[in-house]
Parts: C-alpha cells; structure tokens; sequence
C-alpha cells in the first residue's frame, strides 16, 4: 500500500469518525434534557465496528489498540459530555454569556477531536502494520479502488 492510499483510508476514517461524532452530538441535543447524555454507541464501539469490516488480523489488532486506549477515550468521552451538559446549562440562561459559551464549545471540540485522534492513531497503526495482501483487502473492504 503506498502512502497515498494509507492516507486515503486515514482521511476516509477520520471523516466516519467527525460525520458520527456530529451525528450524536445533533441527535443528543435534540432528545429531552434527560436522555440527552445517555450514549448508545461509544467512540470505541463505533472502533470495534470498524474493527468487524477488517481482514481477521487487522480487526484483532485494532480490537486490542482500542482496549489499550479504550480508557483514555473514555475520559475524553466524559470530559467531552459534562462539557455540553455544561453548554446546556448556559443555553437555559435568559441572557446567554457568549464567551463562556464559546469557551465551553471549543472545550468539547477539543474533546472530541483527541477522540477522533487517538481512534485514527490505532486505525493508522494497524493498518501501517499488516502486510501487502491485507493492506489490498483492506482497501477493497472500503471500496476506495
């Protein structure tokens, strides 16, 4: 696999990763107040999902990548949480203070993009690891020839 088509599939990952995150993000804002926390899927699930559409060898490694990393995200995962818990709590004000508002939205972007990077580190380890011929199932698996 040349690097070019390693980048494609990290670009291609990433972009699931960002399309999700904002996915939940959009559909936990727009339940009720109460259900608005309760996640579904985690960030690692959606990994392990990926980890399902690998060749055997590939989806093992990144099974085990995501248990090494799995608590790190998540802490993130809840950082990232209790920081829009917190943005909802600005946005029931009468008078919305916009600086701790931006604060508090750039606080969770953070969150979720080293979400987004520690899950496309293990992707982009793995995938750099496997040899030839998995690397071309890979890619196959993920239609991106």
């Amino acid at each position: 696999m040349n690097r070019n088509s390693l980048l494609t599939v990290g670009i291609f990952v990433s972009l699931l990763l960002n399309v999700f995150l904002v996915a939940y993000v959009g559909t936990m804002l727009a339940r009720a107040p109460q259900m608005a926390m309760v996640a579904d899927a985690t960030p690692v699930d959606v990994g392990n999902r990926i980890a399902d559409n690998l060749p055997s060898e590939a989806g093992t490694r990144l099974r085990g990548k995501l248990r090494d990393v799995g608590p790190e995200i998540l802490r993130q995962v809840r950082e990232y949480r209790r920081t829009l818990a917190s943005a909802a709590e600005l946005l029931r004000a009468e008078e919305v203070d916009k600086p701790a508002l931006k604060q508090l939205v750039t606080q969770a972007r953070d969150a979720r993009a080293e979400i987004g990077n520690m899950l496309t580190d293990s992707f982009v380890e793995t995938a750099a690891s496997l040899p030839p011929e998995e690397r071309r199932k890979l890619i196959r698996r993920f239609r991106l020839q």
